[in-house]
């Protein structure tokens, strides 16, 4: 929708303007435009696309391993004080 109310004002600039585009300049915006929504359309497809449910699994088992064997690597600091301020 964006698109096409874009792509119409730019096709309607000789009536809408004083000094109308010229034809490279218009061609030059259509050009970017076209490209520009290209690029909006593949990031609206890579954002709606969903994440394949191993992936998740596997990233939910690393977070579980990860948050609770932490505080086990901080405990062999025994001899840091902030260490030692925080396990105690």
């Amino acid at each position: 929708r964006v698109n096409y109310m874009l792509m119409k004002s730019i096709h309607t600039n000789k009536q809408r303007l004083k000094d109308p585009l010229p034809t490279y300049a218009e061609m030059k915006m259509l050009g970017s435009l076209y490209s520009f929504m290209g690029g909006f359309y593949g990031m609206e497809t890579f954002i709606t696309t969903p994440v394949p449910f191993p992936l998740v699994q596997m990233a939910r088992t690393f977070l579980f391993l990860y948050v609770f064997t932490t505080p086990f690597v901080f405990l062999s600091f025994e001899d840091s004080v902030i260490a030692h301020c925080i396990f105690t």
